[in-house]
């Protein structure tokens, strides 16, 4: 039977608990416990983060990875390097296939002969310059096809050089202007009113004695800077020469027997002409007086 306790007296338990710690109010904070300040959590990112970069071992390849801000813009130019790679034009190396050679030169622009280049000339460019048949020009165009030139390539180079004939040509044909000017300036103070018409007789003797070969050498040849057919030295001896010939061509000169002999002619037919007149013969007078009259201006004209 248990003895009654008596209030006042309880024994003291053997295995005492140890007496909970007071619980901290919201308010206040503990230093060990408490949420990091954000200071605190800026050092800790700085000290744990590392830049994608630091990987890479190469330094070149460090350094053109530094134009990229993440491995996604790499990845991205890569892409874009690798399509942009898929449609270049790739030089065919030395002994390469015929077939990757002709591909090479068809994508550049190099036409399968010469023969399909397209050469344009100017407008105005003598034919001299730029002849239908121009060997020297088919074995330009052969040597470009051959080391591969495009259409654009020898198409420059042609447009170039005929222009550059073309200049020549424009300057040639002042420089001749300003010599016939000046030659023919110092003739027409020489001639005056008979300019024109001295002018005319000399290219008639020319065109009376000269033919296609000797009109081309007269326009191509030139002395003093004049063309030849133009120079006042030539004018003047074709036109003393058109003054001595006349529109029928040289006159032979008589000797002094023939015209002697021509007189005694004149002398004849007139005395013919008379009496077929008095015969009542008129269309025979009309031809002796006829013949006598070519015969009077070939005595009279001859010097």
């Amino acid at each position: 039977m248990d003895e009654p306790v008596v209030p006042g007296t309880e024994v003291a338990d053997q295995n005492p608990q140890p007496a909970a710690e007071p619980t901290s109010s919201p308010n206040e904070s503990n230093p060990e416990t408490s949420d990091p300040t954000p200071e605190s959590t800026s050092e800790t990112a700085q000290e744990t983060s590392t830049d994608w970069r630091d990987s890479i071992s190469d330094e070149n390849v460090k350094k053109f990875a530094e134009q990229f801000t993440s491995p996604a813009d790499a990845a991205k130019a890569a892409l874009e390097f690798r399509r942009k790679l898929s449609n270049a034009i790739h030089v065919p190396s030395e002994g390469a296939e015929e077939e990757d050679v002709a591909k090479f030169r068809k994508a550049i622009g190099v036409p399968e002969s010469p023969d399909d280049y397209e050469v344009t000339i100017p407008e105005g460019l003598d034919e001299q310059f730029a002849p239908a048949n121009d060997e020297k020009m088919k074995e330009f165009i052969n040597g470009m096809w051959e080391a591969g030139a495009s259409q654009d390539v020898l198409g420059a180079a042609t447009n170039w050089y005929y222009n550059f004939l073309l200049d020549t040509q424009k300057e040639t044909e002042k420089r001749f202007a300003e010599s016939i000017e000046a030659a023919t300036s110092t003739l027409r103070k020489e001639w005056g009113d008979e300019f024109d018409r001295n002018v005319e007789g000399a290219s008639r003797v020319f065109k009376m004695f000269g033919d296609e070969n000797s009109e081309q050498i007269l326009a191509d040849s030139t002395y003093e800077g004049v063309p030849i057919g133009n120079h006042p030295v030539l004018l003047r001896m074709f036109a003393s020469i058109w003054k001595r010939v006349g529109e029928d061509g040289f006159r032979a000169v008589m000797s002094d027997e023939e015209k002697q002999t021509t007189e005694e002619k004149l002398n004849q037919l007139t005395q013919q002409a008379h009496d077929a007149r008095a015969k009542g013969n008129i269309d025979e007078a009309e031809r002796l007086f006829k013949e006598r009259t070519a015969l009077s201006q070939k005595y009279y004209n001859n010097p």
